[in-house]
């Protein structure tokens, strides 16, 4: 299935209305090939609980997304359980849980909030300089090693630090996009596309290694600044990790990311766990 079949199939799992307590519903199965490792492609579980949520939003714009990655997706089944947790003048807060049989696997909350008078105006910092799109190298498909789902995007590294290549300095930059394999023709971007794009790259802790381990992200943050709808899915996106901190196994990132027009489109921490 494409990634945008899977939000589809969120948003009619969706349709029923959502109190103050979680009802699951039964939604789908994630094929193989979305897969990465053990686990099904974290930002398309992610963005199939923040469809859910935005089915409920009223309209109102998104500001920021969070979650908890509780444990591994496999393929068995899975249900969403959206909740209402409060909704007042100008922002409505919803939360998700992605569940399966053996238990509570995502746990996602978001903030939907309109726009209102402010004397407060801050642009953000400029435009990251990461190099050309095609001045970058592909992310190398290596059997066993590669995860599944990183056949649906386009890489473009432009400072050659590949993960497991011992080439780390604590930032990575670069470009991706979805291929046409992944997404209906024309897609436009949404915040859950956003969402799959962003976490399609490998956390920034992974260049520092020189051999291959197991990795994953623990915990997710997503401020969103611009609306998305100017651009396609399968445009190019400039991409900016840079590690905050790292130490003991765990890695803090923060990330940024910016459409074809040099506008920025989100602000992205991440907790990521490395076994190595």
């Amino acid at each position: 299935m494409l990634f945008t079949d899977y939000l589809a199939a969120a948003s009619r799992a969706a349709l029923h209305e959502v109190g103050a307590a979680a009802s699951a519903t039964e939604v789908l199965s994630v094929d193989e090939s979305w897969m990465q490792g053990r686990s099904t492609f974290g930002g398309l579980t992610a963005a199939i609980a923040l469809q859910a949520m935005q089915a409920h939003a009223g309209g109102r714009v998104l500001r920021n997304f969070n979650c908890n990655f509780v444990g591994p997706v496999d393929d068995a089944p899975l249900s969403l359980a959206p909740v209402a947790l409060r909704s007042g003048k100008s922002v409505t807060v919803l939360g998700c849980r992605i569940m399966q049989p053996d238990g509570i696997k995502l746990d996602a909350t978001a903030a939907f909030g309109d726009s209102r008078d402010s004397d407060i105006c801050v642009d953000p910092a400029g435009v990251a300089d990461v190099g050309l799109v095609e001045d970058g190298a592909p992310l190398p498909h290596v059997a066993g090693v590669t995860p599944n789902f990183t056949e649906y995007f386009d890489y473009a590294f432009t400072d050659n630090k590949l993960p497991f290549t011992g080439r780390g300095d604590g930032v990575m930059n670069g470009y991706m996009r979805f291929r046409e394999s992944a997404v209906k023709a024309d897609a436009a971007l949404t915040p859950m596309l956003l969402l799959g794009l962003i976490d399609a790259w490998p956390p920034a802790t992974l260049p520092l290694l020189r051999k291959v381990v197991p990795a994953s992200t623990l915990a997710w943050n997503v401020q969103f600044v611009q609306p998305c709808g100017q651009s396609r899915a399968t445009d190019w996106f400039r991409y900016e990790a840079k590690i905050a901190q790292a130490a003991d196994g765990y890695g803090f990132t923060h990330a940024r990311v910016w459409n074809e027009r040099d506008e920025l489109l989100a602000f992205s921490q991440q907790t990521v766990t490395v076994f190595g």
